[in-house]
């Protein structure tokens, strides 16, 4: 029945009416915008999980940009590492010219003042070379790469400290006759060592002997990746299985506690090794056993891990005679390559240390470890009752060692008596050096096809992020223009019906007109 005082159909027509006009809005709104969730309240949840997606794509997109920039970097030092390549390839050439007897003094001098250019070059391109003000040659450093959206996820390019001197090329010279002679300006280093809870030193200690003359183990001494003088370095020998071994290890700032390792040996299936540990003319025989290591066990005897003691030396068996310094020649050819592999095991050992035990016939030339892509090669040289030794490092120079009856050992680098010719092999420092520089550019050459691999990933990972994305956050057109449509035609429908809701009542008041 039609009432006046309340339009309920009126009212009904109304609300579908601002139903339809709000729908309408929000799916006019939606397709201006390209997007599902305008306002928080359209999808609080999805609003927040697009939140997370678009910190993670813009994160990728700036890391995709910083391994751009290491690209960069790296190829700023691989041009700058080619350049010194280039200038070593013809110091090498021009030494080459140099061995040649038909030069004259004048001939070998310019071709000295060349060589001293190009040397004067790579120093320049050493100090000079840089990318965004940050010395890239001048400097040991460790560049740390963001290449992810999150912490932890970075890469590293090593830059190296790399100048004639790193090279060993600072004092090639080949005018002169460089001769192993006097000891001019040697260095003596006490092996006296110290007294310690771990072993009472004996009542009567003779003092050490020089073995008679013998075949000697010596090794070449590597500081860093540059071969110098011994001053830098501690000569380790070590009985396993039989075979005496050998390890260098650095001493940084004299003869100090430090840390040594020793490489990783085989060992039987299911069983142990011992390692003898010889330190001598101070130390006769200790047994060191390292944890940690599978190829190594404790062998029950104390481990000597910090401080020194006093171990009693076998009597002299026979008198020291007259010094004879002896000559050793550069062993020929290329180096083998090496046949075991260093293991990173700590023992803390102090003193110094010197062995005379002989090297057996299988082991001579024979490289012992490789760390971090230096090896270390076993030579020989004769021994006389006095302890002289010339060795030859793996950078041409030849070294002379003085060990004393009293436990000093001299080191006498570039010097020897005027019988020796030993000549310094420029050609054979230059082709080391230009190992070094080849292998740091295949590292950097290396890292950067591991960037360009990484810049991919990283864009194709943002692509999937941002299509997981789309999907939350963005309009679907066909949906929303249905949704207009369809919106269009309830507001058309409900402004029709809200017309004739309110047209009933006027029907309504015409029975009150007279006729």
């Amino acid at each position: 029945m039609p009432s006046i005082r309340n339009q309920s159909l009126s009212l009904r027509a109304r609300t579908n009416l601002g139903k339809s006009e709000s729908a309408q809005a929000v799916a006019t709104e939606r397709l201006s915008s390209g997007l599902r969730i305008n306002h928080a309240a359209d999808d609080a949840a999805g609003e927040s999980i697009a939140g997370h997606f678009t910190a993670q794509i813009r994160g990728q997109h700036q890391a995709a940009r910083n391994a751009n920039d290491g690209i960069s970097l790296a190829q700023t030092i691989e041009g700058a590492l080619g350049e010194m390549g280039h200038s070593l390839q013809r110091i090498r050439e021009l030494a080459v010219q140099a061995q040649n007897s038909t030069n004259s003094i004048g001939d070998l001098e310019s071709i000295q003042a060349e060589i001293d250019q190009h040397l004067g070059e790579i120093e320049r391109i050493s100090h000079q070379t840089r990318f965004n003000s940050l010395d890239v040659l001048a400097q040991d450093a460790n560049l740390s790469i963001q290449v992810g959206a999150h912490d932890g996820d970075t890469l590293s390019i090593n830059t190296r400290l790399v100048n004639p001197k790193t090279l060993s090329l600072d004092e090639i010279d080949v005018v002169h006759d460089p001769r192993l002679g006097s000891a001019v300006d040697r260095t003596v280093i006490d092996t006296q060592s110290e007294p310690a809870p771990i072993a009472p030193p004996p009542a009567v200690a003779p003092p050490p002997a020089i073995a008679p003359p013998t075949t000697t183990a010596v090794l070449s001494i590597r500081n860093g990746a540059t071969v110098l003088t011994m001053f830098d370095a501690y000569l380790l020998s070590y009985q396993f299985n039989g075979t005496t071994q050998y390890l260098v290890q650095e001493i940084h700032g004299g003869i100090t506690r430090n840390e040594y390792r020793i490489p990783t040996l085989p060992a039987p299936v299911g069983g142990v090794v011992d390692i003898d540990i010889s330190i001598q003319p101070r130390l006769d025989r200790t047994i060191l056993s390292a944890a940690e290591t599978a190829a190594i066990a404790r062998s029950g005897v104390p481990t000597l891990v910090g401080g020194t003691f006093p171990v009693p030396v076998a009597p002299p068996a026979v008198p020291a005679p007259t010094p004879t310094p002896p000559v050793v020649a550069p062993p020929p050819g290329p180096p083998p390559a090496a046949d075991a592999v260093k293991k990173d095991t700590p023992i803390r050992l102090f003193d110094f240390l010197q062995s005379l035990a002989p090297v057996p016939a299988a082991d001579d030339g024979r490289p012992l470890f490789d760390q971090d892509s230096k090896v270390h090669f076993l030579t020989d040289a004769t021994g006389n009752a006095n302890g002289e030794y010339v060795i030859s490092g793996s950078d041409g120079n030849f070294y002379d060692i003085s060990i004393s009856s009293t436990g000093e050992v001299s080191f006498k680098p570039k010097h020897a008596p005027p019988t020796v010719n030993l000549k310094v092999v420029p050609m054979k420092r230059v082709t080391h050096a230009l190992g070094q520089v080849d292998s740091l550019r295949g590292e950097l050459g290396a890292m950067q096809h591991r960037l360009g691999s990484v810049i991919t990933n990283l864009n194709h990972t943002a692509d999937i992020l941002g299509q997981a994305r789309s999907r939350i956050e963005d309009a679907d057109y066909a949906v929303e223009t249905s949704n207009l449509t369809r919106q269009q035609i309830l507001q058309q429908a409900s402004k029709v019906a809200l017309t004739q809701a309110n047209q009933l009542a006027q029907n309504v008041l015409a029975l009150l007109k007279e006729d």
